[in-house]
């Protein structure tokens, strides 16, 4: 086959937009439907509400979903060698495999998608059969769910406090901080870590590892991808999933009893019988509708007049607000929702990952299965490659295999999506030394008085927002593997109370936090009250040395 075959992408720039909603140049982006070639959708499930976002994705000037159908029509008339517009069965796998673009991990030996009960016809596909059944299989756009192990924190101390799950928290649950957060104390050394939030690191770590699927359960997941095959109903399923704490069925819009918070003019089109609550076959119309915010987004090489094109036209809610990072990224702040939104624009078919000399490692002029997988390449790739079946992979096939995968790598997208969670520990940790310490427990309801900006006596929306990164690169194969974590106490600043404090002071308090709670002094209960003026239940660096005066 010939290798040039679908070379249309050309790595440059990356331009990204916010896509026009208003447009007051003259030259922005037209408008487009969720039906449109560049169009992807998905609904970000945010602590008190959904958003709908509608990307406009490009690669080289053309909607992906174009170039896409580009490569699948190269390949389709390479393998279709008679020109009657059907394919065999052992031509639709070969261009399966080849549309593929993974390495790694990819069933590459898999044939299309099919369905039980199929007629003769349906083996010797048409074009358009077997365009829609890799799509289904193998799609152009696809989101992979991230943990984010080194900042999981934030992702396990906010539900931990949130005892009623309403996504926010009032004076009465931050002040039962202390006693709620003792059950994560795994060391008993009286201040709690961010690794010690974490439930089960081993089970979190291993959710990180993109092959086993997206990152926890779909109600987990702070994303959720639209196709043109994702029905109204698992929509609907998703939101229920995410926002209905009394398992009831529906969705409450107002009152005591509210889950979900939207902006009038959508629940009133959705709430067809005005009861204010959303049924699961209203929630089904959610996402048809305009999207919350639009983003265009040009990768690959970009012309001047789509330079000109692509200028920021905004449509924000008040209080909303989106701002061009100078790294081909974008802040969005959305409410309660902050996004930050990364493009990595790296072409698969000029990245060189994989190097028949390096593969190689012992010289002797082939690539053997042992080889290849300590170069990370699958054992299925492995065999694709091996095309005469003699366990043996020379440079010829291995470049061969390889310049297939990067083209059809390069016209696949994906979106990582990382859940930060929202950020209270930030808030707690006062003396930002990576603990929370019993005094910062204890004091966890004074943070309401200083962040508590709409005065309704919680924590909630922009007052501590869910943080996401979104990361959008083109590829196939499925992210690495995060590092797994290891065992053992994440080491803390002790650099304050080393260094100050009476000796037997620094001896007694175990954890380094500054403080003496009864279980460190080694006194009796009668003189650890005396020594603790405040009658707080600590001793704390001023107290101690005002018992040797």
């Amino acid at each position: 086959m010939n290798r040039a075959l679908g070379r249309a992408i050309l790595p440059l720039a990356v331009i990204l937009a916010i896509g026009p909603l208003r447009d007051t140049s003259g030259e922005g982006l037209p408008a487009r439907s969720s039906a449109s070639p560049d169009v992807q959708d998905l609904i970000v499930l945010g602590p008190t509400r959904p958003l709908l976002l509608r990307l406009h994705v490009t690669i080289d000037g053309k909607p992906f979903r174009e170039v896409w159908q580009e490569r699948f029509g190269e390949l389709f008339d390479a393998q279709d060698r008679d020109g009657d517009g059907r394919v065999n069965a052992e031509q639709a796998r070969l261009i399966a495999r080849d549309m593929d673009g993974g390495v790694r991990g990819s069933a590459r030996s898999a044939k299309p998608a099919s369905k039980a009960g199929q007629s003769p016809a349906d083996q010797e596909p048409d074009r358009a059969t077997l365009s829609s059944s890799i799509q289904a299989s193998q799609p152009p756009f696809v989101l992979y769910g991230r943990a984010l192990i080194s900042r999981s924190a934030g992702l396990a101390l906010f539900p931990l406090l949130d005892t009623n799950g309403d996504h926010q928290l009032s004076s009465e649950e931050l002040a039962a901080a202390e006693q709620q957060l003792k059950q994560r104390d795994f060391n008993d050394d009286g201040v709690v870590t961010a690794f010690e939030l974490i439930l089960d690191p081993a089970a979190l770590a291993d959710a990180s590892d993109p092959v086993g699927g997206e990152y926890g359960t779909p109600q987990e997941q702070p994303a959720m991808l639209l196709g043109r095959a994702v029905a109204g109903e698992e929509v609907a399923r998703r939101l229920l999933e995410r926002y209905d704490r009394n398992a009831d069925g529906n969705l409450s819009l107002a009152g005591g009893d509210q889950e979900l918070t939207l902006p009038e003019s959508i629940a009133s089109a959705l709430d067809r019988n005005g009861d204010e609550r959303l049924s699961g076959a209203e929630l089904a119309a959610f996402a048809q509708r305009e999207p919350d915010v639009e983003l265009a987004i040009s990768m690959g090489q970009v012309s001047a007049r789509e330079r000109r094109g692509n200028r920021q036209c905004v449509k924000v809610e008040d209080g909303w607000r989106v701002r061009q990072k100078l790294l081909r990224g974008y802040d969005l702040q959305l409410g309660d929702v902050e996004i930050d939104l990364t493009v990595n624009n790296r072409n698969p078919e000029q990245a060189d990952l994989y190097s028949f000399t390096v593969t190689d490692r012992d010289d002797n002029e082939y690539v053997d299965l042992q080889e290849a997988q300590a170069s990370e390449i699958g054992a299925a790739a492995f065999a694709a490659m091996d095309i005469d079946g003699d366990q043996k992979v020379n440079e010829g096939e291995f470049n061969s295999f390889l310049a297939e995968q990067s083209a059809a790598a390069a016209v696949r997208l994906q979106i990582h999506v990382f859940d930060r969670g929202q950020d209270l520990f930030s808030l707690l940790d006062v003396d930002v030394n990576g603990v929370l310490s019993p005094r910062e427990l204890r004091t966890a309801a004074g943070v309401l008085a200083i962040e508590d900006k709409n005065g309704d006596g919680l924590l909630n929306g922009s007052e501590i927002p869910q943080r996401l990164l979104f990361e959008i690169v083109r590829g196939a194969d499925p992210p690495p593997d995060e590092a797994k974590l290891k065992a053992g106490h994440v080491p803390i600043s002790t650099s304050e109370s080393l260094s100050s404090g009476p000796l037997w002071f620094r001896k007694m308090d175990r954890n380094n936090d500054a403080d003496l709670t009864p279980q460190e002094f080694i006194g009796t209960p009668a003189m650890f009250q005396k020594l603790d003026a405040n009658g707080d239940g600590l001793i704390d660096v001023e107290e101690a040395a005002a018992a040797r005066s």
